[in-house]
């Protein structure tokens, strides 16, 4: 059963009354009761089986504070048994004595404070035991002594201070054991030592004062160890020499200066090693070397400011790299020599100033590489060369002003790049030269003004593209052309003053084109003409004064057209009325006096004409708009006979205005 089953809370409807029924699987599910007697009766009038016969019982948010002597002599044939949120605060020594065939017991979030001695006696089927969420503060030498085939023990988020040295000593079956979130600050040296089955420990989180050489002796078995928050120092490399089988090991959250020489020797089978948020500054240049086999490697958010060349060379079998917030200032180019079967290499959040040219070349299975949150300048010709592969390159939030030309030609296979926050300003034509397979171009706020023309002619796999947050004015005919399969443009938050014919040229497969929050003013004849696919449109939040005939021409597929927050100051008449697709029109905040006519709207389904100022409606303009559902109204100076002539007139109209 895995751990995740018991981090989700479960709470009391208690405006609910008791109910008992199958599940898909036929087991009874009992929830909301009050008592062991309102559960004997639940299950005798819920459910067909005798409960002399029941094998499985769920019994979840409810109130049974006591689990009295021999309370469930009624269901001997039991072998699970769930009691979960019940507000079970009290057992007694004898409460599952009955329940001989018992394989699994969960008492998970419940107020149990203390485990007699002997509850467990009579269990010796026990396999699966969970008490995780309560608060248990002690665990006793013989509590547990009699479940000696028990697999799984969850001890976990309790207020565990004291444990026996010989409580585990029978657990000889013993596989998962998670202690995380107590109170444990001493570990007895001999706690572990029978359980040379134990595959999964689980320690994170407990205030351990020290860890004792002898702590993990006899593990032989185990596999993953999880010590996350636990004042561990590391100062003493033989605490895991016996931990050979050991597959995955965290050692976040924890005071650890620095990792010493031999800290790796015993890990010949380590797959995953994490040491994340600690005070490490230095790696040693051979504390690696053993780790044949390990395919995860995080270091994130420690202080480690650079590396020795050859400290990651003999990770051969390396697939994750994670250095995210370190202080590395500069990569060399022996940092990841040898690592051919990395696919994943975060840098992200680091000083990176500068990035030798091949830093990179033996990366040929690289699928991700980040270098977000750096201090980088420029990308070189050879930056990138060697990654061959790579689908996603993130270079956003640097201080980028340069980037050469071939810079990204040995990219042929990357899918989406992100520029974002950068110092770019122009992007000059062939800029992206062999980014062959780019389907997401992210260059927002990049301070980019200018747009040679034939900048994109390389991109023609390219279908979303976001230059959102930059400086651009104008918009060159032809700047696009070469994008023939983009479907989403990003133009927010420009300096763009004009919309002009051929600005879009190329741009046929183009679905949605965002072009808010701008200085637009006037919006040319044929502006769009080459937006043939165009579903989606925004002009909202610019100075739109004026709309030149057949603005709209050639834009035959509309759905959506958003001009709110514009000062068109005009009647509206007929200015859509090539938009014949159109189902969604946006008016909000366009100081516009009336609307005589919506041509030939003939699907418009949604129209907000809000905040105008609009006194007097004529509603004739109603009748070019015979499939308007939705009216919005807000914010008009419209008379109280006016809308009772509209709700008369057209009933099927629904209208949004405060003043209803």
């Amino acid at each position: 059963m895995s751990s995740k089953l018991h981090l989700e809370p479960e709470y009391l409807d208690e405006d609910a009354g008791p109910v008992c029924n199958a599940n898909n699987e036929g087991i009874p599910v009992c929830e909301n009761v009050i008592s062991l007697e309102n559960l004997w009766e639940l299950l005798e009038t819920g459910i067909e089986t005798p409960i002399s016969d029941v094998k499985s019982l769920l019994v979840k948010n409810s109130k049974i504070a006591a689990l009295p002597d021999c309370c469930f002599n009624g269901t001997p044939n039991l072998t699970q048994l769930f009691l979960k949120n019940c507000k079970i605060s009290l057992l007694s020594a004898d409460t599952f004595n009955d329940l001989l065939l018992l394989e699994t017991l969960c008492l998970d979030s419940n107020s149990i404070v203390e485990l007699p001695d002997g509850i467990f006696d009579h269990n010796i089927e026990l396999k699966f035991l969970s008490i995780h969420d309560n608060k248990v503060k002690e665990i006793k030498e013989n509590t547990f002594a009699s479940l000696t085939k028990l697999t799984t023990l969850y001890l976990s988020y309790n207020e565990i201070s004291d444990i026996n040295a010989n409580a585990f000593q029978n657990l000889t079956d013993l596989e998962n054991l998670y202690l995380y979130q107590n109170k444990i600050e001493n570990l007895p040296e001999i706690l572990f030592t029978n359980l040379s089955n134990l595959k999964i420990l689980n320690l994170l989180y407990n205030p351990v004062k020290t860890f004792a050489r002898e702590t993990f002796k006899g593990l032989d078995a185990l596999k993953q160890l999880h010590l996350d928050n636990t004042n561990l120092e590391l100062s003493d490399a033989e605490l895991f020499s016996s931990l050979q089988n050991l597959e995955e090991i965290n050692l976040c959250e924890n005071p650890i200066s620095e990792l010493p020489e031999n800290f790796c020797s015993n890990f010949q089978n380590l797959v995953k090693l994490v040491i994340n948020d600690t005070a490490i500054v230095h790696v040693p240049e051979n504390v690696f070397d053993s780790l044949s086999n390990l395919k995860t490697l995080s270091l994130q958010r420690n202080k480690i400011s650079n590396l020795p060349e050859n400290a990651l060379s003999n990770l051969k079998t390396l697939e994750i790299l994670d250095f995210e917030n370190n202080q590395l200032s500069k990569i060399v180019t022996n940092y990841f020599k040898g690592l051919e079967n990395l696919t994943t290499l975060n840098l992200s959040d680091n000083n990176i100033e500068e990035i030798e040219d091949f830093s990179f070349g033996d990366l040929s299975s690289l699928n991700s590489l980040n270098l977000d949150g750096n201090c980088l300048v420029k990308l070189n010709a050879d930056t990138f060369t060697g990654l061959g592969n790579l689908k996603v390159l993130n270079i956003k939030s640097n201080k980028i002003n340069y980037i050469s030309p071939n810079a990204f030609l040995s990219l042929e296979n990357v899918d989406s790049l992100s520029l974002d926050n950068n110092c770019i300003r122009t992007i000059p034509g062939a800029l992206f030269n062999g980014l062959n397979s780019l389907i997401t171009l992210n260059i927002k706020k990049c301070k980019v003004s200018k747009i040679d023309v034939e900048a994109f002619t390389n991109l023609a796999s390219l279908r979303f593209l976001n230059m959102s947050n930059n400086s651009l004015e104008n918009l060159v005919p032809g700047m696009f052309e070469g994008l023939s399969k983009l479907e989403e443009l990003n133009l927010t938050s420009n300096n763009i003053n004009t919309i002009t014919c051929n600005a879009f040229k190329g741009l046929e497969s183009l679905r949605k084109l965002d072009l808010e929050s701008n200085i637009i003013e006037r919006v040319t004849q044929n502006a769009f003409a080459d937006l043939a696919s165009l579903t989606w449109l925004s002009l909202k939040f610019n100075n739109v004064l004026y709309l030149e005939d057949s603005a709209f021409m050639g834009l035959n597929k509309l759905k959506l057209l958003d001009l709110s927050f514009n000062n068109l100051d005009i009647c509206i008449d007929d200015n859509f009325k090539e938009l014949e697709e159109l189902r969604y029109l946006y008016l909000m905040c366009c100081s516009i006096k009336d609307v005589v006519s919506l041509g030939s709207l003939k699907y418009l389904e949604y129209l907000d004409i809000s905040c105008n100022n609009i006194e007097n409606l004529n509603l004739n303009f109603l009748e070019s708009v015979p499939s308007l559902s939705f009216l919005k109204l807000l914010g008009n100076e419209l008379s109280v006979t006016k809308y009772l002539d509209f709700c008369t007139g057209y009933p099927e109209i629904v209208v949004d205005d405060e003043n209803l």
